[in-house]
C-alpha cells in the first residue's frame, strides 16, 4: 500500500485547523509534500461515523500528540465545516485544501 505521510510537526496537522477538520470529516487524496518527499495516499473521511464532539477530540488530539501550539479544536468548528460543506461527497483533494488556506 505505500508508507503514509509522516504526522509529527507536519503543516497538515499543525496548520490551520479547519484543514485538518475538513481531512477529517470527508478525507483527502493527492500529493503531499512533506520534508522533501512527495506522497500520493488516500486517507478516507469519518464524517459519517463521528458527531461533531467526536470529530473535534480527535483532530484536537492528534494535533496535541503530533507538535501544534494550538492543539485545541471544538465541536463548534467542526459542526460550522460540516454545515459548510453539507453537500461534499467525495475526498477533498490535497492541492484544493492548500487553495482554501
Amino acid at each position: 500500500m505505500g508508507e503514509a505521510p509522516p504526522l509529527d510537526k507536519s503543516p497538515w496537522v499543525t496548520g490551520p485547523s479547519e484543514r485538518l477538520v475538513r481531512i477529517v470529516l470527508h478525507g483527502v487524496k493527492g500529493r503531499i509534500e512533506i520534508g522533501g518527499r512527495v506522497y500520493d495516499r488516500e486517507m478516507p473521511g469519518f464524517g459519517r461515523v463521528l458527531s461533531d464532539e467526536e470529530a473535534a477530540r480527535l483532530a484536537s488530539y492528534t494535533r496535541l500528540r503530533f507538535g501544534s501550539h494550538d492543539p485545541k479544536v471544538t465541536a463548534s468548528e467542526v459542526e460550522r465545516v460540516r454545515r459548510e460543506n453539507a453537500d461534499r461527497t467525495e475526498y477533498w483533494q490535497a492541492d484544493e485544501l492548500l487553495r482554501l488556506h
